[in-house]
Parts: C-alpha cells; structure tokens; sequence
C-alpha cells in the first residue's frame, strides 16, 4: 500500500497516544503510593511515628507526593530536590513549612545542584539526630540534580567530570559507576550519612539493568548492597509493556516482546527500527537509551529527537507507510520537547537532515516538520521510549 500521508500521519498520532498511555500508566507518584499502602517492613513506630522522606531526582516531587498521600499525618518532613521547571503537586503543597524543596540543574550539576547536596548531608544528620525513620526515594536524574564533591574534589572541576562523562556517549550505567567515586553522596554514602534512620528505600528504575544502585548513582544504595529495605517500583521493561498493552488498544498488533535498548550505539539502534520498518508490520517496541557521542557544541535537541532525526533520514525513500517515536518518559528531551514522532508523509531536504544531525542539531529542523513532541511535567523517568509501526 502506498505511503499516502495521511495513513502516516494517523499512524503518527496513534504513536503519540501510546506513549502518553504508557507513561500515564507508569506514573510515579500512583506507584509510590500504592507500595506504601501496601505497609512498610519492619515499621516498629506504629501509626504515629514520624517519617521523613527523602526524594532525589527527575521524578521525586511525583514520588513524593505518592509518599505523602500514603502515609498523611506520619510526615515529619519532606525533602526534595527536583528539576527547576517541575510544578509542586498539591499534597507536597498542603505541608507547608514540612516541604524542604531545592532545585538543581541537569545533566550538568551547577550552583543549585551543589546547594541542594551540601543540605541533602544536613538533613541526613537532622533526621538522624530527631529519631525520624526516613524513606529513601530516588530516580533518574538524581546524579546531576543533587551532588557534592568527595574528598579531594572542588565542585568546578566536578562539574567539568560531569560534563564530560554525558557528551561521551558511554552508557547510563557506566557513567554512573564513574560518577559514584567522584561524589561524596553518591554509591551509598547518603545512606551512610543516615546511618540508622535510613529504613526503607524505593527506587524508580531508568537504567536498564534495574539496578538500585545504579539509579542517579545510587545515594542511598552502595554497590555491595542495599542499606535498608530496597524496593524497585518500576524500570524500562515496564514501561515497554504498557506501550505493548496501550498499542494493542489502538489496534496496533505489537511484534513480540518489547525489546530492551541496553547501550546500544544509534548506529545499531537505527538499524533496528528501519529493518522493521523496512520488512516488519504492526509495532514494535523498545525502552533504553541509545548512546550518542556529542559534538563540542552541540546544538538544540535531546538524545531521543536527534534519533527520530537519524530514522526519517533512513526511511524517508521507503514506499509503504510508516511512523516512529522516540520520546523520553520524563517528559524532557532537551529544552521544550520531550523528543519527536517522525512519519513517510514527512519532507525534508538532504543537506537540512545532515546539518542537523552533524550538529546535533535536531530540535529546530524537526519543529520546523511539525514533529516535535511538547515538554510535559515529569509523571515518571523510565527511560526513553521507541515506538516504530509499518503498515
């Protein structure tokens, strides 16, 4: 059948509703409560004793207010520390004086960031000296969002290591594993800092292994092992599951199990999806990060719009229909997207989608095509999310 735009653009539009399921159905603040609902193990204070929360990353204000939700009066304190631009939900709202919330920047750490660290020790000594039973929460993000310098270390030049470590295309995983040696938080060293107080940790997985302490780096979990009751309440495989569950109610049959994007170079992660798109039908499914080496000035546009960018590239002379998404699920790919769905009705010159992908430069040619994907609030971090359908 031929790539008739239209088709492709209904097929763009279905795309988009599966991601906004998919991350609807992830949200971390439902999951954060409906595991505390469930009760907390080993809680010896009964219903009146006084817990603070602890929540670091992309997703802490959401998980937060799951925590919140969940244990009402029990909150001595919570302590936040989330990206500049996300909204306080209103039961973080309705604390008051309770809400101790920072603000650090990502993926590089700046003045907030380290702000926000040196008072994350502070209050791991505050709950610790008050007897309060505290509940580590962390997600993606938390590595940048909240750091302080070890031992030896200034924050420029800790700064300048962070900086580094994301333009150069590694994985998650092992630039996290740098990371911890270089922070005085990180690998489980906030958890230390808690010492007894740290009771519970639950964890919002957007690595692919899952791994705790791999998470933002792992604060509260070092990599010999958890401190404290450990719980991983979601990870990327879940995410690609309910975008399998959400496809099948748009009538997108899905072509078996979601695949997981374990440091996959974009090279290997665009041959993927253009040999379905290619010589597959219906949709397919993937979850993880492809790696990207960043050039010295990149220019505007995240990892996952650069991708989309990399697929029509590919697939633009294809004669059937097709439709792809790439899309982060913390709502944020760079500055005002949160990535791109890219389709056969789509055209754009050759020498646009070099410049652009030479620069890294994806953001401008892709508003111009109408293909971006709005910045939304983060409802969750799980990875970023593939979606890729032939007619």
């Amino acid at each position: 059948m031929p790539a008739t735009p239209s088709r492709c653009e209904a097929a763009a539009r279905a795309l988009t509703r599966v991601w906004a399921e998919a991350v609807r159905s992830c949200d971390a603040a439902a999951l954060t409560r409906r595991d505390l609902e469930r009760g907390l193990p080993g809680d010896l204070q009964g219903p009146g004793g006084p817990i603070a929360v602890l929540a670091l990353g992309k997703a802490s204000l959401a998980m937060a207010a799951g925590a919140a939700e969940a244990l009402g009066e029990r909150v001595a304190a919570v302590f936040a520390v989330a990206p500049g631009a996300a909204e306080v939900p209103d039961p973080l709202a309705g604390l008051g004086a309770r809400l101790r919330l920072w603000r650090g920047e990502h993926p590089v750490p700046g003045a907030g960031s380290f702000a926000a660290g040196a008072a994350a020790l502070a209050f791991a000594d505050e709950a610790r000296a008050r007897g309060w039973a505290t509940l580590g929460l962390v997600s993606g993000g938390a590595s940048a969002l909240c750091e302080h310098p070890a031992a030896g270390w200034s924050a420029e030049r800790l700064a300048l290591a962070h900086r580094a470590l994301v333009a150069s295309g590694a994985s998650i995983e092992v630039i996290n594993a740098r990371r911890r040696a270089l922070s005085a938080l990180k690998g489980g060293r906030l958890g230390h800092a808690l010492g007894p107080a740290l009771r519970w940790v639950r964890v919002l997985a957007d690595v692919p292994s899952g791994a705790p302490e791999a998470v933002g780096s792992g604060p509260f979990t070092p990599p010999e092992g958890p401190l404290a009751d450990t719980r991983v309440l979601a990870a990327p495989l879940d995410l690609a599951a309910a975008a399998v569950h959400a496809g099948r109610a748009q009538g997108l049959d899905a072509v078996g199990a979601p695949v997981l994007v374990d440091e996959w170079p974009l090279g290997l992660g665009r041959e993927a999806v253009l040999t379905h798109l290619t010589a597959g039908a219906g949709l397919w499914v993937g979850a993880g990060e492809v790696t990207v080496p960043l050039p010295e000035a990149p220019g505007e546009g995240g990892r996952a719009q650069h991708f989309a960018l990399a697929v029509l590239e590919g697939a633009r002379a294809l004669g059937r229909p097709w439709a792809f998404l790439a899309a982060g699920s913390d709502g944020c790919d760079g500055a005002g997207a949160a990535g791109a769905v890219v389709h056969g009705g789509l055209r754009a010159s050759d020498a646009d989608l070099t410049r652009a992908l030479t620069g890294f430069d994806a953001g401008p040619l892709l508003a111009t095509l109408g293909a971006r994907l709005p910045e939304a609030p983060p409802r969750t971090n799980l990875t970023d999310l593939y979606l890729a359908w032939a007619g």
